[in-house]
């Protein structure tokens, strides 16, 4: 196989010749067993672009020396950044013991020239022989279980089974309801207060949604989330939850009902779309609201990536008068210098440092100082996750005048919340 010395790339890919070897393991009376992994490489885009082309075909070349360096592993680069290994192995064990360290090779680093780089994989493996019936069925199986890994996070190797078969279906049948839930309006937003201890009443809402699908019953939000960003439907959801925001704050705001704002999770993906501030701002004015009313968050980990369109996005959106909200604050992912370098107003802690009151001697402390430090860099700091009358009581000694939590309300439909707030007055 030629290479072209100045890219480092393979010329052709070998996509056939590996068709060609399952073809051969699958045929015939006596199949051959033995297992066909794909690897993708998840980040290898953002070293290309970064340091040139010739350096990302340097490290495909390292990558792809490597796997053909495995015993007993049939390795065939089949285009771009994926890879099909082919592993004849006695025993499901001894392929697992190959996997392993091939997993943990990409656990670790790369080094081209002078720069030292981490490339991950997203993984699926099939065993063979199994239910598929030529190799573009295993192909296919592949790509399922690699789609499943992506949702895991980095080095994840997900077998094709039974099991992933039900989670894809369920994942398939969730995204394709998602347009008629819109419709019928079984997608559903419901409402999580929280309360001011200052002045003794609601005052701040964090919108949530779900969704009934037939068969299999309510969606909670995260799930219908991650079956929106594989089927690219996030921005449709994300639109017609905060139009319906929109329409709640203009029927608050006419029944003179008093509070801070209504809040609603964005995905970074739809952070990252050219129009969603322009769409925004026009929803905004079309309901005729103040934008203050409105407040998007977003947790630590979107925040802490590295995307310039997410900050460009954050700080178009506060100087519209949005209120910018950082949720899950405390997991270690960002420092408060950082935090002070984005446009962000509230931070909502973490609700396993709430948990930490009851349970260690420092928990008190840590938060104690989260508290009085958000205060002074001028931030409104918020408790998650309050479920006992002893850690609210904690908190208020300590200073924290925003909680929410079991301890004060569950989640609430439209009408609920209404009845809450103008109660509450």
């Amino acid at each position: 196989m030629e290479q072209n010395a100045a890219r480092g790339r393979f010329e052709k890919p070998r996509i056939e010749e590996c068709i060609d070897k399952l073809n051969a393991l699958m045929s015939g009376h006596d199949k051959r067993k033995c297992a066909v992994v794909k690897l993708y490489l998840t980040n290898f885009k953002s070293y290309n672009d970064t340091f040139g082309y010739t350096f990302g075909g340097r490290l495909i070349n390292e990558i792809t020396a490597y796997l053909g360096s495995i015993n007993d592993v049939d390795s065939y680069h089949i285009r771009g950044v994926e890879y099909i290994l082919i592993v004849e192995k006695p025993s499901r064990q001894a392929v697992e013991n190959v996997m392993d360290a091939v997993m943990q090779r990409f656990e670790d680093t790369w080094h081209i020239d002078n720069v030292v780089c981490a490339c991950s994989v997203n993984a699926g493996i099939v065993y063979l022989p199994g239910d598929a019936q030529s190799p573009n069925e295993v192909l296919e199986q592949l790509g399922t279980a690699i789609s499943e890994s992506s949702q895991l996070g980095k080095n994840y190797l997900v077998e094709y089974n039974d099991g992933l078969i039900k989670r894809y279906q369920r994942r398939n049948a969730i995204a394709q309801h998602i347009p008629q839930a819109i419709k019928d309006g079984t997608l559903e937003l419901w409402f999580s207060p929280t309360y001011d201890v200052s002045k003794k009443r609601y005052t701040r809402i964090d919108c949530r949604i779900r969704m009934f699908c037939e068969g299999y019953g309510v969606i909670k939000e995260t799930e219908l989330i991650s079956a929106a960003e594989q089927s690219g439907q996030t921005g449709v959801i994300s639109i017609y939850a905060l139009s319906k925001i929109c329409g709640l704050i203009s029927e608050l705001k006419s029944k003179k009902v008093d509070f801070e704002t209504v809040a609603m999770k964005i995905p970074l993906m739809q952070l990252l779309q050219d129009r969603f501030v322009s769409d925004l701002s026009e929803m905004i004015e079309k309901a005729g609201i103040p934008a203050s009313c409105l407040g998007i968050e977003v947790d630590e980990a979107t925040a802490n990536s590295s995307f310039p369109r997410m900050y460009t996005c954050m700080t178009a959106l506060s100087e519209m008068g949005v209120e910018m909200i950082l949720a899950d604050y405390g997991t270690g992912a960002l420092g408060i210098n950082s935090v002070l370098s984005m446009s962000i107003d509230v931070v909502k802690i973490n609700r396993q440092l709430i948990w930490q009151i009851d349970n260690t001697s420092n928990g008190s402390s840590m938060i104690e100082s989260l508290i009085h430090l958000s205060g002074d860099v001028g931030l409104k700091f918020v408790a998650e996750g309050v479920e006992s009358e002893s850690q609210a009581k904690i908190l208020e000694q300590l200073g924290c005048n925003y909680m929410k939590g079991l301890y004060f309300t569950g989640v609430l439909n439209t009408e609920e919340l209404i009845a809450l707030l103008s109660g509450a007055k």
